[in-house]
């Protein structure tokens, strides 16, 4: 019996830890920016941080067009790093988010190579014990914009399709789960347009990163082992009382 318990313990971490190793990326078709507001106001979902990239005023002065956002609750947030940037209209631009607990949470946010986006002390973890969830989002204001995240990566696990915004009034969203701290998230963003530029949020894209609260408790693996002999016993018990019935 014990070495049964052994070995199924073994084969169960074995699992846990195969699992882990992949991140799983959900596509949320119909997911809307109050859906996500929902979850954050029922405490499913607590927000820690956002990397963002907007188009701005689209210029190397004035409105930024990157920048790392700092959700100290739920619902106050501060805008502790930003860049200026000169968005290629429809051109493919690299960009990665990498999160570490070093230093009370680091986020560190390049875009196109320039001078990465780095904001310390980011994490409260009485609120964000740890951040098990990033819900990207993309953004288009206008019949003639465009948003799109591709080639998205992270630690190894690639994501097959895109994420894409386009026309009047569009938000869409990407759920990935299931990786582990520290990691590192890769891809390419464009944004597109025809006639004028447009401005500020009205193409955008956000990474959040944050804590989504477990449905269920897991089991403790010395509860489960417990548990097992304890059914056990009961079974024994059962068919001794059952013996003595019977004689």
């Amino acid at each position: 019996m014990k070495t049964f318990l052994i070995g199924f313990s073994l084969l169960a971490m074995s699992s846990l830890s195969l699992s882990a190793q992949a991140a799983t990326f959900t596509p949320l078709p119909g997911f809307t920016d109050a859906d996500f507001e929902s979850l954050k106001t029922t405490g499913v979902f607590q927000e820690d941080w956002v990397a963002e990239g907007r188009i701005g005023n689209n210029a190397l002065n004035g409105t930024f067009e990157q920048n790392n956002v700092n959700w100290t609750t739920n619902t106050t947030n501060t805008t502790p790093a930003t860049n200026q940037f000169v968005w290629p209209n429809g051109t493919a631009v690299p960009f990665s988010v990498n999160y570490t607990t070093a230093n009370g949470g680091t986020l560190t946010y390049q875009l196109n190579g320039l001078s990465p986006l780095v904001t310390t002390n980011i994490t409260e973890f009485a609120r964000v014990p740890i951040i098990n969830t990033l819900y990207l989002r993309t953004r288009s204001a206008r019949t003639d914009t465009v948003t799109t995240l591709q080639n998205l990566q992270l630690d190894g696990s690639s994501y097959a399709g895109s994420l894409t915004s386009s026309g009047a009034s569009d938000v869409d969203y990407l759920r990935i789960s299931d990786f582990s701290v520290p990691f590192t998230l890769t891809g390419e963003a464009i944004l597109a347009w025809t006639g004028a530029a447009p401005t500020g949020s009205s193409l955008a894209f956000q990474i959040k990163g944050g804590y989504t609260r477990p449905n269920i408790t897991p089991i403790p693996e010395s509860s489960f082992v417990l548990g097992l002999l304890s059914v056990g016993g009961l079974g024994l018990a059962m068919k001794h009382k059952k013996a003595l019935i019977k004689s």
